[in-house]
Protein backbone atom coordinates (compact mmCIF):
# COMPACT_ATOMS: atom_id res chain seq x y z
CA UNK A 1 0.00 0.00 0.00
CA UNK A 2 1.43 3.40 -1.06
CA UNK A 3 0.73 5.92 1.87
CA UNK A 4 -0.92 9.37 0.34
CA UNK A 5 -1.66 11.07 3.41
CA UNK A 6 -2.25 10.46 7.27
CA UNK A 7 -4.10 12.13 9.90
CA UNK A 8 -4.15 11.80 14.05
CA UNK A 9 -7.43 11.39 15.47
CA UNK A 10 -7.01 11.11 19.03
CA UNK A 11 -11.03 11.61 20.24
CA UNK A 12 -11.56 8.54 17.92
CA UNK A 13 -8.72 6.44 19.24
CA UNK A 14 -9.78 7.61 22.91
CA UNK A 15 -13.86 6.33 22.64
CA UNK A 16 -13.71 3.48 19.97
CA UNK A 17 -11.77 0.43 19.76
CA UNK A 18 -10.55 -1.03 16.23
CA UNK A 19 -12.06 -3.58 14.90
CA UNK A 20 -10.76 -5.11 11.18
CA UNK A 21 -14.63 -5.55 10.46
CA UNK A 22 -16.12 -2.26 12.09
CA UNK A 23 -19.60 -1.63 12.53
CA UNK A 24 -18.92 2.19 11.68
CA UNK A 25 -17.59 3.99 9.08
CA UNK A 26 -15.94 7.68 9.32
CA UNK A 27 -16.25 10.79 7.43
CA UNK A 28 -14.02 13.53 8.00
CA UNK A 29 -15.02 17.02 6.48
CA UNK A 30 -12.46 19.73 6.77
CA UNK A 31 -11.56 19.41 10.94
CA UNK A 32 -14.65 17.79 11.83
CA UNK A 33 -14.97 13.85 12.02
CA UNK A 34 -18.30 12.23 11.75
CA UNK A 35 -18.24 8.37 12.79
CA UNK A 36 -21.55 6.51 11.20
CA UNK A 37 -23.15 3.06 12.20
CA UNK A 38 -22.16 0.97 9.03
CA UNK A 39 -24.45 -2.22 10.23
CA UNK A 40 -27.14 -2.55 12.85
CA UNK A 41 -25.51 -2.09 16.49
CA UNK A 42 -27.34 -4.03 19.51
CA UNK A 43 -27.61 -2.84 22.49
CA UNK A 44 -24.85 -3.47 24.58
CA UNK A 45 -22.36 -4.05 21.48
CA UNK A 46 -18.69 -2.72 21.23
CA UNK A 47 -18.91 0.44 18.87
CA UNK A 48 -15.86 -0.11 16.90
CA UNK A 49 -13.93 1.85 14.48
CA UNK A 50 -11.30 1.08 11.95
CA UNK A 51 -7.76 1.72 12.45
CA UNK A 52 -6.14 0.18 9.62
CA UNK A 53 -7.19 -1.52 6.48
CA UNK A 54 -10.23 -3.54 6.31
CA UNK A 55 -9.98 -6.83 6.35
CA UNK A 56 -11.43 -7.57 2.79
CA UNK A 57 -8.01 -5.56 1.65
CA UNK A 58 -5.08 -7.23 3.63
CA UNK A 59 -4.23 -10.90 5.45
CA UNK A 60 -4.78 -10.97 8.82
CA UNK A 61 -1.05 -10.82 9.57
CA UNK A 62 -0.22 -7.66 7.15
CA UNK A 63 -2.91 -6.38 9.35
CA UNK A 64 -1.97 -7.36 12.78
CA UNK A 65 1.70 -6.61 12.17
CA UNK A 66 0.73 -3.06 11.14
CA UNK A 67 -1.57 -2.58 13.67
CA UNK A 68 1.30 -4.04 16.51
CA UNK A 69 3.98 -1.51 14.96
CA UNK A 70 1.64 1.89 15.07
CA UNK A 71 -0.26 1.23 17.98
CA UNK A 72 1.33 -1.58 20.38
CA UNK A 73 -1.91 -4.40 20.14
CA UNK A 74 -2.43 -7.71 18.16
CA UNK A 75 -5.89 -7.34 16.81
CA UNK A 76 -8.47 -10.18 17.95
CA UNK A 77 -11.62 -8.82 16.49
CA UNK A 78 -13.57 -11.32 15.09
CA UNK A 79 -12.32 -10.76 11.37
CA UNK A 80 -9.05 -11.88 12.93
CA UNK A 81 -10.15 -15.17 15.49
CA UNK A 82 -11.46 -16.49 12.53
CA UNK A 83 -9.38 -15.43 9.54
CA UNK A 84 -11.76 -14.11 7.54
CA UNK A 85 -11.00 -13.96 3.81
CA UNK A 86 -9.65 -11.26 1.77
CA UNK A 87 -12.17 -9.52 -0.80
CA UNK A 88 -11.97 -12.25 -3.78
CA UNK A 89 -12.43 -15.04 -1.39
CA UNK A 90 -15.55 -14.01 -0.18
CA UNK A 91 -18.73 -15.48 -0.45
CA UNK A 92 -20.78 -14.08 -3.08
CA UNK A 93 -23.57 -16.59 -3.29
CA UNK A 94 -27.20 -14.75 -2.95
CA UNK A 95 -30.68 -16.50 -2.48
CA UNK A 96 -32.66 -15.73 -5.13
CA UNK A 97 -35.05 -13.82 -2.96
CA UNK A 98 -33.06 -11.52 -1.37
CA UNK A 99 -31.12 -10.56 -4.61
CA UNK A 100 -34.61 -9.54 -6.31
CA UNK A 101 -35.05 -7.35 -3.07
CA UNK A 102 -31.84 -6.11 -3.63
CA UNK A 103 -31.97 -5.61 -7.19
CA UNK A 104 -35.05 -3.36 -6.79
CA UNK A 105 -32.96 -1.61 -4.28
CA UNK A 106 -30.10 -1.09 -6.53
CA UNK A 107 -32.54 0.18 -9.30
CA UNK A 108 -33.74 3.06 -6.92
CA UNK A 109 -29.84 3.51 -5.69
CA UNK A 110 -29.47 4.87 -9.66
CA UNK A 111 -32.75 6.71 -9.91
CA UNK A 112 -32.28 8.90 -6.54
CA UNK A 113 -28.35 9.35 -7.80
CA UNK A 114 -29.58 10.51 -11.35
CA UNK A 115 -32.16 12.90 -10.13
CA UNK A 116 -29.39 14.14 -6.84
CA UNK A 117 -31.37 13.17 -4.25
CA UNK A 118 -28.27 11.85 -1.38
CA UNK A 119 -30.45 12.03 1.17
CA UNK A 120 -32.89 9.07 -0.47
CA UNK A 121 -29.57 7.13 -1.56
CA UNK A 122 -28.46 7.08 1.93
CA UNK A 123 -31.58 5.81 3.19
CA UNK A 124 -31.83 3.29 0.29
CA UNK A 125 -28.18 2.34 1.17
CA UNK A 126 -29.79 1.37 4.70
CA UNK A 127 -32.14 0.14 3.94
CA UNK A 128 -29.57 -2.63 1.87
CA UNK A 129 -27.93 -2.77 4.80
CA UNK A 130 -30.94 -4.25 6.50
CA UNK A 131 -31.45 -6.70 3.95
CA UNK A 132 -28.21 -8.20 3.55
CA UNK A 133 -27.93 -8.33 7.67
CA UNK A 134 -31.18 -10.45 7.54
CA UNK A 135 -30.24 -12.65 4.99
CA UNK A 136 -26.33 -13.24 3.83
CA UNK A 137 -23.72 -14.89 5.69
CA UNK A 138 -21.45 -12.81 6.85
CA UNK A 139 -18.41 -12.09 6.05
CA UNK A 140 -19.98 -11.40 2.06
CA UNK A 141 -18.44 -9.49 -0.82
CA UNK A 142 -22.22 -7.41 -0.84
CA UNK A 143 -21.61 -6.51 2.67
CA UNK A 144 -17.93 -4.80 1.78
CA UNK A 145 -18.86 -3.01 -1.23
CA UNK A 146 -22.01 -1.88 0.12
CA UNK A 147 -19.73 -0.76 3.10
CA UNK A 148 -17.44 1.03 0.63
CA UNK A 149 -20.81 2.37 -1.43
CA UNK A 150 -22.66 3.59 1.90
CA UNK A 151 -19.39 5.57 2.71
CA UNK A 152 -18.87 7.44 0.03
CA UNK A 153 -22.79 7.87 0.12
CA UNK A 154 -22.65 9.67 3.20
CA UNK A 155 -19.77 11.80 2.00
CA UNK A 156 -21.48 13.14 -0.82
CA UNK A 157 -24.41 13.55 1.16
CA UNK A 158 -22.85 15.30 3.90
CA UNK A 159 -20.67 17.82 2.14
CA UNK A 160 -23.82 18.84 -0.06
Amino acid sequence: LECIGSGVYPVIGAFFNHSCRPNTLRVNIGKTNYLISSSTIKAGEEVADIYSMHFSEINRKGRRDWLNKNFHFICNCLACQEDWSMFDQLETKVRPELRQKLEVVEKCISTALARGDLKAVYDLHLRDVLLLESGCVSPHVLEVSLRNSLQFACWRFMIQ
